[in-house]
């Protein structure tokens, strides 16, 4: 497993970060991988890496106690399903398409 994260087109994926996601954040700032954040829920008004507005690719992220991601995420508004599709509004993509 530490070796796959040593590869430099690992990427870490998170599905369904809610306001703040720590993984993500871990597999940045400890593991150097870039991560693509899934989530078609959140409200970015309440989730500074939905709304764009975390720390993105900032460098060194020790002694901060909020959002900050040393590596490039990705936010999406888009949620897991079995098939493409739009439903009241949010959008939902297999997980062969990511």
């Amino acid at each position: 497993c530490l070796r796959a994260m040593g590869d430099k087109n690992a990427i870490g994926i998170s599905y369904g970060i809610g306001e703040r996601d720590r993984w993500s954040e871990k597999m940045s700032n400890v593991f150097g991988l870039r991560t693509r954040l899934y989530d078609c829920g959140a409200d970015p008004g309440r989730s500074p890496p939905m709304a764009g507005i975390a720390p993105n690719n900032a460098g060194s992220c020790v002694g901060r106690d909020n959002h900050c991601y040393e590596q490039a995420y990705e936010a999406l508004r888009v949620c897991l399903g079995p098939a493409e599709a739009t439903l009241a509004g949010r959008r939902f993509e297999p997980l062969a398409a990511h």
